[in-house]
């Protein structure tokens, strides 16, 4: 059979994401743009400074400046929530490791 050349129409979809305060394109080239974990917004490189942006492992967890400041006091009681449970945790973990040595739980 010849080799022959034809032409191919080919249909691709392509993701753009827009800055949701500029509406300016956002460039990436390995991964793609994160939103907000609250507002689900998306900003360019000029709207992202303000941005509070923590790793957790290796996966990035992005805060707009607006929701980030709105949770500032949400945040400092789940640290004060945080530390009661992880206390209470190291309380748990000591008395059953206590009763799996011998030792009876001690009364209060």
């Amino acid at each position: 059979m010849p080799h022959t050349n034809e032409k191919v129409m080919v249909e691709q979809d392509v993701s753009v994401y827009r800055c949701d305060w500029c509406g300016k394109v956002i460039e990436f080239h390995f991964f793609h743009p994160r939103a907000c974990l609250i507002c689900k917004r998306f900003a360019c490189e000029g709207h992202r400074a303000p941005w509070h942006i923590a790793y957790v492992g290796d996966y990035e967890e992005s805060h707009c400046g607006e929701c980030w400041e709105t949770g500032l006091c949400y945040r400092e009681e789940i640290e004060m929530h945080e530390i009661a449970i992880e206390s209470l945790n190291d309380q748990w973990i000591c008395e059953a490791k206590m009763i799996a040595m011998g030792f009876n739980k001690v009364e209060e």
